[in-house]
């Protein structure tokens, strides 16, 4: 493709990034909720226990 054609793709694809909305609010107490809930799910599951990785 010629330079020209990459330079407009590149442009509309950074005018379309800067146009989007946020996927989250990180500020909403649900989201803060569900990330603490997934994050001591993930912390209760890994091997070894999480209390100790620190000293890995």
């Amino acid at each position: 493709m010629s330079d020209n054609l990459h330079v407009l793709i590149f442009i509309t694809v950074l005018l379309g990034l800067a146009s989007c909305e946020p996927v989250f609010d990180i500020k909403d107490p649900v989201f803060i909720e569900e990330c603490v809930s997934e994050h001591n799910r993930h912390r209760t599951n890994v091997n070894p226990p999480a209390e100790y990785m620190r000293y890995m």
